[in-house]
């Protein structure tokens, strides 16, 4: 990440949703393509648009209401809560990118994306990343 820390995205498999062979074809595939692909290397490409996308999904409102909520900060808290909010907004990124990644694997193989087969399915994502200092990042923690 461009703030010195090193991070990992990590995705639960699809659970659920109506059609459970389907389901764990697309798990399978979806192994398989991490297995074989240096997935770093191909969402860093996309990094850049992603961050210009979700920059552009934030409204004049959301800037508005963000900055507001940053007025009423400390300095020292205000530069703070500015660089989690850059860090949150490239991880965002990150997470678009590797989900377009994704998407285009399951494509390749032949998979209709998107699939009413999907509805009703869940996939939970998460970040995991070692500070500066290779300590474990816990936003709110004094950070």
């Amino acid at each position: 990440m461009s703030n010195g820390f090193d991070c990992e995205l990590r995705f639960t498999r699809y659970s659920g949703g109506s059609d459970p062979i389907f389901i764990a074809d697309v798990n399978r595939t979806l192994e398989e393509w991490y297995e074989a692909t240096d997935v770093v290397a191909s969402a860093r490409e996309l990094v850049p648009a992603k961050q210009a996308y979700w920059n552009d999904l934030k409204g004049d409102a959301d800037r508005a209401e963000l900055e507001r909520q940053l007025d009423e900060l400390t300095p020292e808290d205000r530069a703070a809560a500015i660089a989690h909010n850059e860090w949150a907004d490239e991880w965002t990124a990150w997470e678009l990118a590797v989900s377009d990644l994704e998407t285009d694997a399951l494509r390749d193989a032949g998979f209709a994306v998107p699939d009413d087969r999907f509805v009703g399915t869940e996939r939970i994502s998460g970040i995991q990343c070692l500070d500066v200092d290779g300590e474990i990042y816990a936003p709110g923690a004094g950070e």
